[in-house]
């Protein structure tokens, strides 16, 4: 094989190489640069990448190094992540790639035996065993890519996470480099060396499932604080409208008394007059919705005062059914919590519906010995996805949505309710619905 071809191979398997760990980049951060200052930085990188290595890429620590430092501020500049997580995707990839290398090599070598020494020196049959090795890479590259992409998370572990995990890519890119060492000086060994390369490489693989258990945990204890400063919220905005509701009720009545008072006094004193007939007017005016809910629960009647107000002004058909919410199986700030965020979602989703006769809520509570049943639905514009009794959150800035449900889902596990979130594509139907138990003492 001529110099030039060999070159073109080996330019090859550079650029399969970089796509490779490419995707481990593009799987675990958000995108922060279009995809043509992506491709255009990518092409430049891998050609200087080439150049390097044809000069300086005999001795493979030398390699690796050169590697993590392009490698990792390409990533850096490209996407949502800082050097450190750059250099973890890097090191990782440059791990599962020598593992796949190694337990390639040594399984051809454990199987030919003595015959793998003609194969390996002849070019071809070399290039034909590269090229097939990096097609295996990258089956098991977009494995991984799609998982990452499905279940992990950005940017709610510290940085001293991530250094920590990057032991784990460390130690398994030595070891494997030493392994291969070993094979060339003793291929009778090749047997077990792909045991050990099998083995190092589900470590490897266990170390970006550990980051993701570690990320999970981050944004649990993250959901946790905004869940406790929702709850605050929401507590001391039920306080100011329960001091309001209160005021207005009073005030209220006082001025139906007032106007008995006034009535009895110009009836006795002018029984003719044109002012009897104005006040029974007013008397029979409707009184708001604000001061006719009554559901034995102040922050009950307080949030659906509230939220149909709220309803109202924005053209949105709100009916309510409910039970007496005295013996309702939630305190009130989980209460608070739970009724205001699926009504907020639902007035949202309402709102960016443009024919308002198409605008409707419907909640429902019925509390019963064993447990209390609550019911909502609001049509929507758009079709909402559920995945895994989830809704997918259709926003740029992912990181802001969602809360409400979250917040939901959180104080109904507390109390181990059992919840349901679905769809009805024909009738663009969101419902959520939840079976909440009586705790008996």
């Amino acid at each position: 094989m001529n110099t030039g071809l060999a070159n073109l191979f080996n330019v090859g398997i550079i650029l399969l190489e970089n796509l490779l760990v490419q995707m481990i980049a593009d799987g675990l951060f958000p995108i922060k640069k279009l995809f043509p200052f992506r491709a255009v930085t990518f092409l430049l990188l891998s050609a200087a990448l080439c150049l390097f290595l044809y000069f300086f890429g005999e001795d493979p620590v030398i390699k690796y190094i050169a590697v993590i430092i392009l490698f990792s501020y390409w990533i850096s500049s490209n996407y949502k992540a800082t050097i450190l997580k750059s250099i973890f995707s890097v090191v990782f990839s440059l791990a599962f790639l020598t593992i796949m290398d190694n337990a390639v090599i040594s399984l051809i070598g454990a199987l030919l035996k003595e015959k793998s020494f003609h194969i390996f020196a002849s070019p071809e049959a070399y290039y034909f065993v590269c090229y097939c090795t990096k097609i295996v890479e990258l089956f098991c590259i977009m494995i991984i890519h799609i998982w990452l992409k499905r279940h992990f998370l950005q940017g709610y572990s510290h940085y001293y996470d991530w250094l920590r995990m990057l032991i784990f890519p460390l130690a398994t890119l030595m070891v494997s480099t030493v392994l291969l060492r070993i094979f060339y000086l003793e291929p009778g060994m090749a047997f077990e060396l792909t045991v050990c390369n099998v083995i190092i490489l589900a470590l490897e693989i266990s170390s970006v499932f550990t980051m993701s258990y570690i990320e999970k945990q981050q944004k649990a204890v993250q959901d946790n604080i905004i869940l406790n400063q929702n709850i605050k919220n929401e507590i001391e905005n039920v306080e100011a409208w329960r001091k309001a509701y209160d005021g207005q009720r009073k005030q209220t009545h006082d001025f139906q008394n007032q106007l008995l008072a006034i009535r009895g006094l110009i009836q006795e004193k002018a029984p003719e007059s044109q002012i009897i007939e104005y006040i029974e007017k007013v008397q029979a005016v409707d009184v708001p919705a604000i001061i006719s809910i009554n559901t034995g629960r102040t922050v009950v009647d307080v949030i659906l005062s509230q939220k149909m107000s709220i309803a109202k002004s924005r053209e949105i058909s709100f009916d309510v059914r409910l039970d007496d919410m005295s013996k309702f199986p939630l305190p009130d700030d989980e209460l608070v919590t739970v009724l205001s965020n699926l009504i907020d979602n639902a007035i949202e989703a309402c709102e960016k519906i443009k024919a308002p006769e198409n605008r409707h809520i419907i909640l429902k509570v019925k509390v019963e010995a064993e447990a209390a049943f609550l019911y909502i639905e609001n049509t929507t514009a758009e079709k909402v996805k559920i995945v895994d009794n989830r809704v997918l959150s259709t926003k740029i800035d992912g990181s802001e949505h969602g809360y409400g449900i979250l917040n939901v889902s959180a104080v109904l596990d507390l109390c181990n309710a059992i919840y349901l979130m679905s769809y009805d594509e024909d009738n663009m139907l969101f419902s959520f619905s939840a079976q909440i138990p009586v705790k008996h003492d």
